[in-house]
């Protein structure tokens, strides 16, 4: 009887410590998917930005930020990263939701747009130090530069500290 007992415990034990372990894999906690998401949408947020400069027309997907939950994303970024993030993901989502059902579409829309995208992206940047560690300089520069002189950007500029 005590045997079939600790039988039994056992397997609850086994079965709880399962769930634990597919939940923080889930989370992507196991295999360390925090810093490379981190990444990820560092690079998603630039080819963004310059989808923006050339001024495409079409929808901007987002593929690595839609793709994992908020859960995951709260988890690998923490509060105040995942609000600065999900502000420039936002932006982008109004963008789209405003283009994508019409055919045409004025300049002001287009620089409205692109405006708060890359307001919002610089202010990830100002404010989150391994956004900035993860760019280099000049990168930064090139993209100022190309937004500057885009018509579609309408001469987006910012200083750089």
């Amino acid at each position: 009887m005590q045997m079939d007992a600790l039988a039994v415990l056992v397997l609850v034990l086994a079965i709880f410590l399962i769930a634990i372990i597919l939940e923080l894999d889930n989370r992507g906690i196991l295999e360390g998917e925090g810093s490379d998401f981190r990444r990820k949408i560092v690079s998603e947020a630039l080819t963004v930005l310059d989808r923006l400069i050339v001024g495409a027309s079409e929808p901007i997907l987002c593929a690595v930020w839609s793709s994992r939950a908020e859960g995951f994303k709260t988890d690998t970024l923490g509060d105040h990263d995942y609000a600065l993030w999900k502000k420039f993901y936002d932006d982008v989502e109004a963008r789209n939701e405003y283009f994508t059902p019409r055919e045409g579409f004025g300049v002001s829309d287009v620089e409205k747009f692109a405006r708060a995208c890359f307001g919002s992206f610089f202010k990830v940047y100002d404010e989150l130090s391994w956004v900035r560690d993860s760019i280099p300089q000049a990168t930064i520069t090139e993209l100022l530069s190309r937004a500057e002189r885009s018509a579609w950007t309408c001469g987006f500029t910012r200083d750089l500290h």
